[in-house]
């Protein structure tokens, strides 16, 4: 597939609006490998994809991507970093960036690219919220991981995660009428989420919250 991508490209090298729909087959083919459970096609996919494309920042992307279902974050980092500097503005590769800096104890660099997504590239988008969320509360922020978990599931209404640690948040919350909402958030976590039965951890705060009621 690559070499018919490589020699569409030839033909017209400088239409942009060709590149950018070949561009789109390149992440569909690696998309649908990946979906296969064909990770490893799908990185060699996207490898060979990149040599006629190199600055196509949606293939580095989903490279990294690819390379985070693998377990190799460095060479993940090394694809975002590029999709990054290919354009600023994706801010699904900076958000991808930001977890592997904060998973490599680059708090701070972390913090700045997930609100430079919450407040310029893309306010919409909840996993960032959610993730600042589950910063502040780490660091016992409880108010400001509360307004970004609430953020979180306000925008995206079926994000398991975000109702399961803002339920997590408010079971423990010093207002008795805030800590009896818990349950709400937790149940509806478990809806969207019923793998979530299996985390004992998680089940336990759900009966405690269901007390509350």
């Amino acid at each position: 597939a690559f070499r018919l991508i490589k020699a569409a490209i030839e033909l017209s090298p400088r239409n942009g609006t060709y590149r950018e729909f070949l561009e789109e087959v390149g992440n569909s083919i690696g998309a649908a490998l990946v979906e296969a459970g064909r990770v490893e096609e799908a990185a060699a996919f996207y490898n060979k994809a990149l040599e006629v494309m190199p600055r196509s920042h949606r293939l580095r992307s989903q490279l990294g991507a690819v390379y985070m279902t693998m377990n190799q974050p460095e060479k993940a980092r090394e694809q975002f970093e590029k999709a990054v500097e290919y354009n600023p503005a994706d801010y699904l590769a900076l958000y991808n960036l930001a977890h592997i800096e904060y998973t490599d104890g680059k708090r701070d660099s972390a913090v700045e690219k997930y609100r430079r997504i919450v407040n310029e590239l893309a306010p919409d988008y909840a996993p960032a919220w959610n993730a600042l969320g589950s910063i502040a509360a780490r660091e016992q922020r409880l108010a400001e991981a509360e307004k970004y978990f609430t953020r979180a599931v306000e925008i995206q209404p079926d994000f398991s995660d975000a109702h399961a640690n803002l339920g997590r948040l408010l079971l423990h919350h010093r207002d008795e009428t805030r800590r009896k909402e818990s349950f709400r958030h937790l149940e509806k976590a478990l809806e969207l989420d019923p793998d979530l039965a299996e985390n004992q951890a998680f089940m336990r705060d759900l009966a405690e919250a269901e007390k509350l009621r």
